[in-house]
């Protein structure tokens, strides 16, 4: 007989298992059907995918009640299990509302479409507060039956949907369209890792010094990882890479131009600058903000402040900062983290946000005072710098030796705003409010309360390691910024007072306060500007020259200081009192002398600069054309 190659039999028997070929031979299902009508509508030569049907129920039952396949009452312990008296072996194999794993989102995606598919529980529970309209989304789909996927599938978010606008999760701020190629050209054009060497190292030397804004330890092992393998490291890092890379190129250029010593990279930061900023646009970093994209953004606005040769561009400094400052906020920066005492790994994470915080602060502090703006910040914003105990925690004996170990390791930064944040705020607050609110009572009060403060923390108004005369050794940045910034809000306090006709007379605690803190501050411009002292003899001359670049982001304490002491000198006669200093302070007999002298070292420091911009060539002539009239008045006297 012949076989009938074409029968299903047949071609069931070749080649496939006896199971198989019995459940061959089942009826046609309603599934097999569509399957089959499917396959029959379909053009000629494509077959359809069979999709492979998977129950996925919860599992809801003890794992007793679930082995012996009974009804489980889902309590713990279940009521059969209490009955069979075995409450120890009733467990669940997973909770009932277990955890949300987090999402890793893949950098390389198109951040366009993280509007619309971006879904992440664990990023909502830690970063949005109650009154998010997506809590109360998730509180209503508590409600819903288990079975509600029959009518309205929740994970519609997971396909690929039409949108009528192609917009950056970033815009209006960057909708930049750069794709992955251009991130990996950026990297193929660093220069050798011995010049980039160079540029970390001046960094190091200069802003990283005076600000801590690297976790220094895994920083230098996401460099050495970076060295091996340059494609090894995500968008956020290469952006930070790149800013530290341009700030130690202008540092090393300023060196270089002002010894002649070593060669000037002159187009290299705006590279970087711009190659940082294609980077930054890469992340989404106004939807999900890291450490790195703050630390790039903090970088981003120490560099405007340094090159800003305009008081317009300075001025834009001031949103960019709200901007940093609302995005630490989202990722919980201002708010104390309990951790594990013995983590050390914890504790050191924790102490890194916390520096990163008092970086942002600090710049947008200081940024108001510069702005004239409100400083928008509220006393509770400073409460992880405060320790447990001043915030109402109990602490056991462990606990409390671990705080005290992190405090030695703070920052001049953290132990200002620990002590004497609050006090900041409100001479901001007074510095920047209408004339009306604040009286010259609360200004003196306000103005012995920060003294005393720093007094007794032997910060802020110290003259020690800033390298001067009569204290010599290196110049420590940070001692020096965190001394002018006092300096600063000292003078903005008092100016309204201090710089009035009569202020001699009716106000003399500003007049006093304001001129001494003026001219401390000259006397720093010239100790960071001036090519002498300790750290040239010691380290050469190129290492000296790094202070006086550093000095360019402190330009606009210097010359607040000369408008200050050009106002006292020009309203004054000749005479201690009529400079408003007490008659015990009569300064060797001749206290206007030695202000202007002061002023006059003051103008050959702007005279360096004063053809950078129209803002630098008005400061020293005002500058200069008064140090000319006072010189003639009192040779004339």
């Amino acid at each position: 007989m012949r076989v009938d190659h074409t029968s299903p039999d047949n071609a069931l028997s070749n080649g496939m298992p006896t199971a198989e070929r019995s459940a061959c031979h089942r009826d046609p299902t309603p599934t097999d059907s569509a399957l089959a009508l499917e396959e029959a509508h379909s053009p000629s030569g494509s077959k359809p995918c069979r999709v492979k049907l998977k129950r996925d129920r919860a599992i809801l039952s003890c794992v007793r009640c679930r082995k012996h396949k009974v009804r489980c009452d889902r309590r713990i312990p279940c009521g059969r299990c209490i009955k069979t008296r075995r409450e120890a072996q009733c467990v669940y194999s997973e909770p009932a509302h277990a955890p949300p794993k987090p999402v890793v989102w893949d950098g390389d995606a198109a951040l366009n479409t993280i509007a619309t598919r971006f879904v992440d529980a664990t990023w909502d529970a830690q970063n949005r507060n109650g009154t998010h309209w997506n809590n109360l989304l998730q509180e209503l789909k508590a409600y819903l039956p288990r079975d509600h996927g029959a009518r309205t599938d929740f994970n519609i978010h997971r396909e690929s949907l039409p949108q009528p606008l192609t917009m950056s999760i970033n815009y209006p701020f960057s909708n930049d369209a750069s794709s992955p190629e251009a991130v990996q050209r950026i990297v193929n054009q660093l220069p050798p890792r011995a010049l980039q060497d160079i540029f970390i190292s001046q960094y190091a030397d200069t802003v990283e010094r005076a600000y801590h804004l690297l976790d220094e330890k895994a920083w230098r092992q996401e460099l050495e990882q970076f060295w091996l393998n340059d494609n090894s490291m995500p968008a956020d890092w290469l952006a930070l890479h790149l800013m530290i890379l341009s700030l130690g190129c202008q540092a090393h250029n300023f060196v270089a131009q002002a010894t002649g010593e070593g060669e000037a990279y002159d187009s290299l930061p705006t590279r970087f600058m711009h190659s940082a900023e294609v980077c930054l646009k890469r992340t989404p970093y106004m939807l999900r903000p890291t450490l790195a994209n703050i630390r790039t953004l903090c970088l981003i606005v120490i560099s405007k402040q340094i090159y800003a040769m305009s008081c317009h561009e300075s001025d834009t400094c001031w949103p960019l900062t709200g901007l940093i400052k609302r995005l630490c906020m989202r990722i919980g920066l201002h708010v104390p983290i309990q951790v594990d005492p013995d983590s050390l790994g914890a504790r050191n994470d924790n102490m890194a946000r916390r520096k990163l915080w008092a970086v942002v602060v600090f710049l947008d502090m200081r940024q108001s005072l510069v702005c004239g703006m409100p400083v928008l910040l509220r006393p509770q914003d400073l409460a992880c710098f405060r320790e447990p105990s001043q915030r109402g925690n109990a602490l056991s004996r462990e606990e409390h030796r671990h705080s005290e170990q992190d405090t030695t390791s703070n920052s001049w930064l953290e132990n200002i705003f620990s002590t004497s944040g609050d006090l900041l705020l409100q001479a901001l607050d007074a510095a920047n409010s209408a004339d009306g609110p604040v009286t010259y009572d609360q200004v003196a009060e306000l103005d012995a309360a920060l003294r005393q403060q720093l007094k007794c923390s032997g910060m802020g108004l110290a003259t020690a390691n800033l390298g001067t005369e009569g204290c010599p050794g290196p110049i420590d940045l940070e001692a020096c910024t965190v001394h002018l910034f006092f300096r600063l809000v000292l003078m903005a306090l008092h100016s309204r007072f201090a710089l009035s006709s009569s202020a001699t007379a009716d106000h003399p605690i500003s007049c006093v306060s304001s001129l001494e803190s003026a001219l401390a501050t000259l006397s720093h411009q010239r100790t960071l500007c001036e090519d002498v002292g300790w750290e040239r003899q010691r380290r050469g001359r190129g290492r000296g020259r790094q202070s006086a670049w550093f000095a360019g982001l402190l330009k606009h304490e210097f010359f607040t200081a000369a408008m200050t002491v050009c106002s006292q000198l020009v309203r004054t006669g000749g005479d201690g009192m009529a400079l408003g200093l007490p008659s015990s302070c009569s300064c060797e007999g001749r206290p206007r002398e030695i202000v202007l002298e002061a002023l006059q070292s003051c103008r050959d420091v702007w005279s360096r600069d004063k053809d950078a911009s129209i803002c630098n060539a008005n400061a020293f002539a005002v500058v200069d054309n008064l140090v000319c009239i006072l010189r003639d008045s009192q040779q004339s006297a």
